[in-house]
């Protein structure tokens, strides 16, 4: 026989002594365990497999909340019920629903995982998509598609409808707040000036199966360029039940982790941050896939609805990181034998449009920079609100074109933020403004959650 050894089997059994003459056992009952109704801890556990092996037949039932005895090889056994069994607390039944809640918690160390970039099929499709139809037009700019999913032509239905009541909704709001309201008209006469968004014409309206984009206003204070711009809702659903995005596929995330750039940047003496301007906007849709991004406007009530396309990648659809931070790096593989430092730069120190990089000398960081500025140039992108922690690296760069355009100074305590990150230009290091006060009686594991939440910190610094 194979035996365990256990600093604990269980816990006391019974659970509370119990007094024999609640018990009622017949007299002259030769008992294996005469003590059988005192609280003790357990010595022995017998299997089940040998169980059976040790019980000689004997049985009684005493009655209805009595216990049955069991004869053994060690005596009769006593179990089943008693009269008297006093519960010490009542029974409870608790149902957790915490599955989703923990799993939150777990993405908090998970991105502390190295995960190694294998392309799925339908990322590959979306790879092998983007070259076999991506072009350039005479001035340079990159003209691309949106990679879309088999059934994309059965998929769309009718959209105008809910585009023009999501407008008037959309009026009512901005009348409410002026300055909104004024700031948004801004930012949409900004598309149709640089010829991001143009009117349809009757020739288009006829022809193109459009599909029809809401769009609202989103307000980022925080900017120090644009306060207010516009995101145009893919997602909204079309007469079949089908939004534009159900239709698309979202393509291969290809930049690094943002610890990883993070942890790169860290490597530098010679520090420059810098971001491309308008980046999105600066690659183009192909006319084919145009009237798939149509948006309805008026900048009076009085005015008739006028029905625009939007000619660039667009804010709001699932493709399009994935096209605009491709085409990134398409120029650097087109273009990069000229200006090899800034292609190397282009791969890999870009977080979404954000460029944080840096070079061990002042010189070096100065070849950088330029070389990145005529890079881009080619593609017809800007690079701007440069910042340096040296300020011989930003000396022949346009005011307009500085983080902070005030002067070419830091105060000791200024920061500049990068990457959702607060950094010191004149110290070089990053500070954490973290304002946690937990004000509830009962802390739960929610509003625990809920106030590291509030933390952006990917590094574990803090």
């Amino acid at each position: 026989m194979e035996c365990l050894i256990l600093r604990n089997i269980t816990t006391s059994l019974p659970t509370v002594t119990i007094p024999k003459n609640n018990c009622f056992i017949p007299e002259g009952i030769d008992l294996a365990d005469p003590d059988y109704n005192v609280s003790r801890r357990i010595d022995l556990i017998i299997g089940a497999e040998h169980f059976y092996t040790f019980l000689k037949g004997g049985l009684m039932n005493l009655g209805e909340s009595s216990p049955t005895l069991l004869e053994s090889v060690f005596g009769w056994l006593v179990s089943g019920k008693s009269s008297y069994a006093p519960i010490p607390h009542p029974p409870l039944c608790r149902i957790s629903t915490l599955e989703s809640l923990d799993r939150n918690i777990e993405k908090f160390w998970r991105i502390e995982e190295v995960d190694t970039k294998v392309l799925s099929l339908i990322e590959q499709h979306c790879e092998n998509f983007y070259k076999s139809t991506v072009s350039r037009d005479p001035s340079g700019r990159y003209v691309v598609k949106y990679p879309k999913k088999d059934r994309f032509s059965h998929m769309l239905g009718e959209s105008y409808t809910n585009a023009v009541r999501r407008l008037e909704g959309l009026e009512i709001k901005l009348e409410r707040n002026e300055l909104l309201k004024e700031r948004y008209h801004t930012f949409m006469s900004e598309f149709v000036n640089l010829g991001h968004m143009r009117e349809i014409s009757l020739d288009e309206e006829a022809s193109s199966v459009a599909c029809f984009l809401p769009h609202h206003p989103v307000v980022k204070e925080a900017s120090m360029a644009t306060k207010v711009r516009g995101v145009f809702d893919a997602s909204a659903k079309t007469s079949t039940d089908y939004s534009l995005n159900d239709g698309l596929l979202a393509g291969p995330v290809l930049q690094d982790e943002l610890y990883l750039i993070i942890l790169q940047f860290r490597r530098y003496k010679v520090v420059l941050l810098a971001n491309i301007e308008k980046m999105y906007r600066m690659v183009r849709i192909h006319p084919d896939d145009q009237p798939l991004q149509c948006v309805l406007f008026r900048f009076s009530k009085v005015a008739p609805i006028t029905k625009y396309v939007l000619t660039t990648v667009t804010y709001g659809l699932s493709p399009s990181s994935f096209l605009a931070t491709r085409t990134v790096h398409q120029l650097a593989e087109d273009e990069g034998s000229s200006f090899p430092l800034a292609a190397d730069a282009l791969k890999q120190d870009f977080y979404m449009n954000d460029f944080i990089r840096g070079e061990n000398s002042v010189d070096s960081a100065i070849h950088l920079r330029r070389q990145m500025t005529e890079l881009l140039h080619r593609e017809g992108f800007r690079l701007r609100k440069l910042c340096s922690n040296f300020q011989a690296v930003l000396d022949s760069v346009p005011e307009e074109d500085l983080v902070a355009q005030s002067n070419r100074t830091f105060d000791p305590d200024e920061t500049i933020k990068t990457l959702g990150l607060s950094w010191e230009p004149l110290t070089d290091q990053f500070r954490f403004d973290m304002n946690i006060g937990m004000q509830q009686s009962k802390i739960t594991k929610r509003i625990i959650l809920s106030e590291i939440s509030r933390l952006y910190e990917p590094l574990g610094y803090s």
